[in-house]
């Protein structure tokens, strides 16, 4: 019996050849837009804008020939102070917090 064309299965041989390794260093970006900003801090991007608009982050638009409309770019390194003061203010409350738990449990007990 002759195999048949449909079953018969070829077995490519692969080529392994080393690829050399290029080590591309971490770029940080000096200027963001809004969808990159909401995906870095996890913030929705109405708290984007409100940020924008407390003067909390900075940002600019860019325009191209005096044009009405532009691209919102967010300072990334600003965006990262932000969050991080956010960070710091939070464990400060935190710690407050436990502080008073303590002294409501000493005056009941």
């Amino acid at each position: 019996m002759t195999p048949n064309k449909k079953t018969t299965k070829k077995t490519a041989t692969k080529k392994t050849t080393k690829k050399k390794q290029v080590h591309i260093p971490d770029l940080k970006p000096q200027w963001i837009r809004i969808h990159d900003a909401v995906r870095v801090s996890g913030l929705c991007r109405s708290s984007i804008y409100e940020l924008l608009r407390l003067g909390k982050v900075e940002s600019f638009s860019h325009r191209k020939n005096s044009r009405a409309i532009g691209q919102r770019l967010i300072s990334y390194d600003s965006l990262v102070r932000y969050l991080w003061r956010a960070y710091k203010a939070s464990l400060k409350r935190e710690k407050v917090k436990h502080v008073g738990d303590a002294t409501e449990k000493e005056v009941q007990g």
